[in-house]
Formats: C-alpha cells, structure tokens, sequence
C-alpha cells in the first residue's frame, strides 16, 4: 500500500475516487479550492493496481492562544480494505505530517459507538477525552 498526498492540479483524480471513497461526489470549484489552499491535507491510500481505497482529509487549525493543530475531518476506506490497516497508515501518515505544516498536535471527533474507529484511534496511541457533542448551524 502506498500513501500519496494530493494537491493542486489533482482534480482529476479527486473526480475519479470521488464515487468510492467521499460521502458525495466532490464538486470540481470545491475541490480546487481545498487542495489549493496549504492549510489542507488530502492524502489517498493506493492498493493493487494502484487503485484508490481510502482517503483522509484534514485541516490546520490557528488560534491566537494555542499553537496550531491539525484537525483529522473525515477518514474513508472502501469495504473490501476494511480492517486491513488502510485507516491506520493514513491517520498515522497524517500525524507524520503534522510537525511539517507546523502542527503541534493531531486531533479528531468521531462516535463513541463507532467500534472499528474507537479501535483504530486507540490502537495509535491516541487520547480520548470524553464523550463529545457536535452542534451544527446552516448558513443563512
């Protein structure tokens, strides 16, 4: 398995593993702008034939009392490539680049009923802090 991250002018290929890997189809004006802007992450992870089986998208967060973070938004893995470690390599890949784009720490919220990610993220050494509530707001 091979981990690439992806950036400008890697639209293309965002388009291609959309269907597979992303909750909806990427939008061509989105994507371009998320791999355009530095503060973003998106690497994908390559199987046999170099076909795409996960993906993780992250963010550098700043704050004017903290250093920054990067945020872990979203970690994807086709069925077939579950539990084979794709999730593991790309989240520990992410906390690898972290130091790179500045990051004093790597972080994510996901469901504490969510077994197979409670695993993973505990298996990687990392820290749960407690139940969290994710509150939304549309705009407008």
């Amino acid at each position: 398995m091979e981990i690439e991250r992806l950036g400008p002018g890697d639209e293309a290929t965002v388009a291609r593993i959309g269907a597979t890997l992303f909750d909806h189809a990427p939008r061509e004006d989105w994507t371009a702008a998320f791999l355009a802007d530095p503060a973003n992450l998106l690497l994908v992870a390559r199987g046999e034939g170099d076909e795409a089986i996960g993906m993780l998208t992250a963010t550098r967060l700043e704050h004017p009392d903290k250093p920054p973070e990067l945020l872990v938004r979203e970690v994807g893995v086709v069925d077939v490539a579950r539990r084979r470690g794709v999730g593991t390599s790309l989240v520990r890949a992410a906390i690898e680049l972290a130091p790179a784009m500045g990051c004093a720490e790597t972080w994510l919220v996901t469901e504490t009923d969510n077994d197979a990610a409670m695993g993973l993220y505990d298996a990687l050494g990392g820290t749960a802090t407690g139940d969290a509530v994710v509150w939304t707001w549309p705009a407008g």
